[in-house]
C-alpha cells in the first residue's frame, strides 16, 4: 500500500520570540510548548508557497541543522511505500536537514 505524506520543517528549539516570529511570518506555522518552558517546537508545512519564507527564516534567525528536520508523518502503521513530494528534494538542496519519520 502507497500513502502520501504530510511534511513539516519541524524547528526542536525555539525561544518564545522566535516562535512568536514564527507564527507572525510564516503563513500556516505554528508552535507548541515543549517539557522545558523556556523552549517551543515550531512546525511549517513544507509546501511550495512558504518555501522562500521557511529559508529567509531559517538564515535571519541564524538557526543550526542539528536543531531542525523534515517531520513525515504518516497515519497508518500498514502502510508499505511512502511517496515524499517532490518540494522535499528540492528543500534539501537549500536547507540539508535530517528527515525524521512519524507512524501514527
Amino acid at each position: 500500500m502507497s500513502l502520501s505524506a504530510l511534511v513539516n520543517f519541524r524547528i526542536k528549539h525555539l525561544d518564545k520570540m522566535q516562535a512568536i516570529m514564527l507564527s507572525r511570518e510564516i503563513e500556516g506555522a505554528c508552535y507548541e510548548a515543549t517539557d522545558d518552558p523556556r523552549f517551543c517546537v515550531g512546525l511549517i508545512p513544507l509546501n511550495a508557497m512558504n518555501f522562500d519564507e521557511i529559508t529567509l527564516y531559517f538564515v535571519r534567525q541564524n538557526l543550526e541543522l542539528d536543531n531542525c528536520d523534515l517531520l513525515v508523518e504518516v497515519d497508518s502503521s500498514a502502510v508499505t511505500e511512502i511517496n515524499l513530494p517532490t518540494i522535499v528534494n528540492q528543500f534539501l538542496k537549500h536547507i540539508d536537514c535530517q528527515i525524521s519519520l512519524k507512524v501514527r
